[in-house]
């Protein structure tokens, strides 16, 4: 069980990261389309902070390539798959207000099985 407890939650901490990022990636993208847009009405000072903040994000967040993170995402997910001795749970989600789809998944790493 101390597997498949290590295993999702350094899953979790994966996805929140990959999710952090994107967001960091929106907002820069918005915040320099802003920049170009009265880069030519700014001072030199407010020119030389808008270069510190690129390389504030570009050293927080490019050395954490997304593509790097969902690679090793994709491998925690088969090591719990493989490892974990699967308890089986059937259980009901709603599609809808008035439709359900019967699920099957493991009690303790939650991965969805097949039937």
């Amino acid at each position: 069980m101390e597997v498949e407890n290590y295993l999702n939650m350094m899953k979790k901490y994966i996805k929140n990261k990959i999710t952090e990022i994107e967001e960091s990636e929106q907002c820069y993208a918005t915040i320099n389309k802003i920049f170009k847009k009265i880069q030519s009405s700014l001072s030199s000072d407010y020119i030389d902070l808008n270069e510190q903040f690129k390389e504030i994000h570009k050293t927080q967040f490019f050395d954490c390539n997304i593509k790097e993170l969902k690679n090793l995402l994709e491998k925690i997910d088969n090591a719990i798959k493989s490892n974990c001795q699967h308890i089986c749970c059937v259980d009901y989600i709603d599609i809808c207000q008035d439709r359900m789809q019967k699920i099957q998944y493991c009690e303790k790493c939650w991965t969805t099985l097949d039937y």
